[in-house]
């Protein structure tokens, strides 16, 4: 499996990817650190006629374009929004949730404080998205 985690926190995606690595087959990750490039990355991979990524992990608050601004182009783009969007962020406000699930993001998962609970909300991702949904190929 093939995820592209947005997020603009080195260390929130050292933490992500490393819980991912935990898992007894772990994805592929690309990081990219906000909005505008994850746009790059996505159009870079339909020119060259690459595979897209088969998840995107996208953090809300990041610099240059927001994780709420990426998930509207990626809907809006004929080729793109068909992606899984999981929003992951630190945000459990309510504005931030219902706001990402009316821009028609997949999934609205908290971000864990702590490392340990990285595993937890890992393992619910891998249950979920990637052992019991069908994703689109």
């Amino acid at each position: 499996m093939q995820i592209l985690l947005v997020e603009d926190s080195e260390a929130d995606a050292f933490l992500t990817q490393a819980a991912f690595e935990t898992l007894s087959l772990p994805p592929q990750f690309t990081v990219c650190a906000d909005g505008l490039f994850a746009i790059e990355h996505l159009q870079g991979l339909l020119r060259e006629q690459q595979p897209l990524p088969d998840l995107l992990l996208v953090d809300i608050n990041m610099p240059r374009m927001d994780g709420f601004e990426l998930i509207a182009y990626l809907k809006a783009n004929e080729d793109l929004r068909h992606l899984p969007v999981l929003v992951f962020s630190t945000s459990s406000a309510p504005q931030d949730v219902r706001r990402s699930y009316e821009a028609h993001a997949s999934s609205y998962i908290c971000k864990p404080v702590a490392y340990p609970d990285y595993d937890r909300v890992v393992q619910a991702v891998e249950a979920f998205w990637m052992n019991t949904a069908r994703l689109p190929t």
